[in-house]
């Protein structure tokens, strides 16, 4: 339960003195660790912003005699799927279990064509539209939910491209929808944020931080200055860092369709897990993980690959699929022994340990030399740590970090194939290495 600490009637110029209805509304102290790890978490900040909206509207349409209506949230486990040249667009309703207004009226579908950015969108009322594609354009969608009190934030971006030559299907998955605070330090000696171990997740891009935290001993507790617990650096000070965007389908697809030979369909990881996206309809399917992985703190849960997602990855590769992961956690997420026997038997890889990223100058593979994301960036999430993949029987290394440790495993069998990278594609900093690094897997794939 939370405390409800005494009222004060002080003379605020912040309430005093505004231009505009205003007040003060404090929740959260920077004394207190546990709020902290609270504050600090983009979901919990989602639901306490979604808290206080709910308030606000409520007291204003109280003050007007009108009846509250509170906009939906955003729809989920969207998927594309392609007849011909024909896409099925199609989404699920997120239900407010703390708010029976915020039912969806309708749904707004966005289109972007070609590399162009989003329209102005149209109005959908049920849960699923079909659109027809126009050859050897990428289409990229988003959509919204929508009532009386307004739009809700967007769902992730899925794309589509339908090529007339095109003789095989390649089904994206979006698996990475973590969003987290920074790794937490919380024992008997020490405290705090380790933003060198992990800074976190946010959603988009953020200016969170002023700096490093320097000092973690909790005997410390109080103290000002240097000597302090908690004391940081300021060298984040006005600097932002770039999070998730729930976009990474588009650079996928734009990869795959470097060479017009694909048509290409596109999902949430969820749209496989509730089954209204089948695997079997695809022959090779390509699974986003970016930085996927389970976080002990965090308030949603997260997991590279949970345990639904494992029979049915499972199932398909053992009858005759064909997969290429990538992500910064495969490994390091899977480290039980039932999730480890997984990884060796259905991926045809062992983790072995981690590497921080600093400390190499990217990876070789397929014959090209390129980097990635290694470092916090206002631009694009950064892989800082990645794992190391070994391969097991009938697989063999296919990438290796600068250092000469192995970035990526590759398994051909007579029955199926598989392409695993330690590292997120998405996260390979050149587009035309990223188009050849994705041909070159494909070839491999489907051969």
């Amino acid at each position: 339960e939370w405390n409800r600490r005494y009222l004060w009637d002080k003379n605020y110029s912040e309430t005093r003195l505004p231009e505009v209805p205003s007040a003060i509304l404090e929740t959260l102290s920077h004394q207190n660790f546990p709020d902290m790890i609270l504050g600090q978490d983009p979901n919990f900040r989602f639901t306490l912003a979604r808290s206080v909206y709910k308030t606000i509207a409520r007291y204003v349409n109280d003050m007007h005699g009108n009846a509250t209506i509170i906009a939906p949230l955003a729809p989920q486990n969207i998927s594309v799927q392609l007849n011909g040249n024909k896409a099925t667009i199609s989404w699920s309703k997120q239900v407010d279990n703390l708010e029976p207004t915020a039912e969806p009226s309708y749904y707004i579908l966005y289109t972007s064509i070609g590399g162009v950015g989003f329209d102005n969108g149209i109005k959908v009322k049920e849960n699923s539209i079909t659109i027809e594609l126009l050859p050897s354009m990428q289409y990229n969608f988003k959509v919204t939910a929508a009532n009386r009190g307004g739009e809700s934030f967007s769902s992730e971006i899925v794309s589509a491209f339908y090529s007339p030559m095109a003789t095989k299907t390649v089904l994206v998955v979006n698996g990475f929808h973590r969003l987290s605070a920074p790794a937490i330090i919380n024992n008997d000696t020490q405290q705090g944020f380790d933003l060198d171990s992990d800074i976190g997740v946010s959603y988009g891009t953020t200016a969170g931080w002023n700096g490093r935290q320097i000092n973690f001993d909790k005997s410390r507790m109080g103290i000002e200055g240097s000597s302090g617990l908690g004391y940081s650096g300021n060298e984040l000070a006005g600097k932002f860092v770039a999070g998730n965007d729930f976009n990474y389908i588009m650079g996928h697809v734009s990869a795959i369709t470097s060479t017009p030979q694909y048509n290409v369909a596109s999902c949430s990881s969820t749209a496989i897990e509730n089954g209204s996206v089948k695997l079997e309809n695809y022959p090779v399917v390509d699974l986003i993980l970016g930085l996927e992985k389970y976080t002990p703190d965090a308030v949603s849960y997260y997991k590279s690959f949970t345990p639904t997602m494992q029979r049915l990855l499972s199932s398909y590769i053992h009858n005759g699929g064909r997969i290429f992961a990538s992500g910064a956690y495969i490994g390091s997420d899977m480290t039980s022994g039932e999730e480890t026997e997984w990884l060796n038997k259905t991926l045809h890889v062992t983790y072995d340990k981690q590497i921080k990223t600093d400390s190499i100058n990217g990876a070789t593979g397929l014959g090209l030399n390129f980097d990635f994301y290694r470092n916090i960036n206002p631009d694009h999430y950064a892989a800082t740590h990645t794992d190391i993949l070994q391969p097991t029987d009938n697989a063999f290394c296919a990438m290796t970090y600068s250092n000469g440790t192995s970035a990526a495993v590759a398994c051909d069998t007579e029955r199926h194939k598989t392409f695993v990278m330690g590292f997120p594609f998405e996260c390979i900093n050149d587009q035309s290495m990223r188009n050849n690094i994705m041909q070159g897997i494909l070839s491999f794939l489907l051969k």
